[in-house]
């Protein structure tokens, strides 16, 4: 076999750059540490490739040999789709860059870090993306993670940065025991069918992860899922997570551990050891959680909490929510769909119309919208204002 030994050392801007397609055909190429070996176009590998400095391809990377790593980077960098065929062999340190799919067209795996920057990982269901015993990986976001089933090897704490569509939903794995496990987790959007025990009151129709085993003996482990940043805390407190069969359910509660606090996700931990291989956030039902609407106050009064009619407890979703206040004339003075502004502000007595305030008297309201556990009620009462 032919030989070509390219000794590419970094000084200043120095390295190997080449455009268009750079065929490597029955040769070996070592690319030694502090050297650069750029492809602005594809990269096609028929001989072998030793990495101890960086390799950046920009089109697609097709591994049809042998690619050593040995302790180097390969940056994938492309700002349009890159086909990535990689021939079951291991990366060192992986970055993905630039935006664009990056489409894994065979096996691949990662010995070091995997860092997520900007471009979506694309692994289809044929394919396995493992991250090997002891490699790392940053924290992924909507612009970057991996949409498919992630692989980690090893036991203790295992983070999982997928997502779905565009929609990073990140998972974590904690207390992970078994035989050296490799277990993978995908997280798929919108479950609009699912069933569940009378324990909880509704699950969520969003999206549910799944868990599988590569390899290993059966594994022991807590999951924690993450949640959309615009859940309140009202919602948060009575959330749980939630195994099943299969992802239409029947959902059963594996519960929430008040005292963990997450490492690298927004979410909820188990508080037991799951057991199904899909997984959910679901409510509990909110027992002792009522709202409350005092039955009187003044707009001149010189407490602050009695100037204005406010709402009171953790009850509703902030979706769907409506407040109607009228007069004794049955005309509409006030309307908001706003429930952080009920629980905060509040209504003062104005008028919407006029902007002045309404006089001493009786007035009735309605409230509707959806509870924490999905229930749609409509209510009718009565405020008085006082002068």
């Amino acid at each position: 076999m032919k030989n070509i030994l390219l000794f590419l050392f970094l000084l200043s801007l120095s390295g190997l750059t080449f455009s268009q397609v750079l065929s490597v055909n029955g040769a070996t190429i070592s690319v030694t540490k502090g050297g650069i070996l750029s492809a602005t176009g594809n990269l096609e590998n028929s001989g072998e490739i030793h990495n101890s400095g960086t390799i950046s391809v920009a089109g697609n990377w097709k591994n049809n040999l042998t690619y050593t790593d040995k302790g180097g980077i390969f940056l994938l960098n492309g700002t349009e789709q890159q086909d990535v065929f990689h021939n079951g062999q291991l990366f060192g340190i992986l970055i993905i860059d630039a935006g664009g799919r990056k489409i894994f067209s065979s096996d691949a795996g990662v010995k070091d870090s995997l860092i997520l920057k900007d471009g979506i990982v694309e692994i289809p269901d044929d394919y396995a993306f493992t991250l090997q015993s002891g490699a790392g990986t940053t924290k992924g976001s909507d612009i970057s993670h991996i949409s498919g089933v992630l692989y980690n090897t090893g036991t203790g704490y295992k983070l999982y940065p997928v997502g779905a569509e565009g929609e990073y939903a990140p998972a974590e794995l904690y207390e992970l025991s078994g035989d050296n496990p490799t277990v993978g987790i995908e997280v798929i959007n919108f479950n609009p069918n699912i069933e569940f025990d009378e324990d909880l009151s509704a699950v969520s129709e969003l999206r549910y992860w799944k868990a599988e085993e590569l390899s290993g003996n059966d594994f022991d482990a807590k999951i924690a899922l993450s949640f959309d940043t615009d859940y309140d805390e009202a919602q948060i407190e009575n959330l749980v997570v939630a195994e099943a069969e299969n992802p239409e359910g029947t959902y059963t509660g594996v519960g929430k551990n008040e005292a963990e606090t997450l490492v690298n996700i927004s979410g909820i931990i188990s508080e037991r050891k799951i057991s199904k291989p899909y997984f959910a956030l679901a409510y509990i039902y909110a027992e002792g959680n009522e709202f409350y609407i005092p039955n009187t106050f003044s707009p001149r009064a010189t407490a602050e909490e009695d100037k204005c009619l406010r709402i009171y407890g953790k009850y509703f979703k902030k979706e769907n929510f409506q407040f109607s206040v009228y007069n004794k004339w049955g005309n509409l003075i006030y309307k908001s769909n706003s429930l952080e502004e009920l629980q905060t502000t509040g209504w003062d007595g104005k008028n919407q119309k006029t902007g002045k305030i309404e006089e001493f008297g009786m007035y009735s309201y309605i409230i509707k919208g959806k509870t924490l556990d999905g229930k749609t009620i409509e209510k009718t009462n009565t405020v008085l204002i006082m002068e």
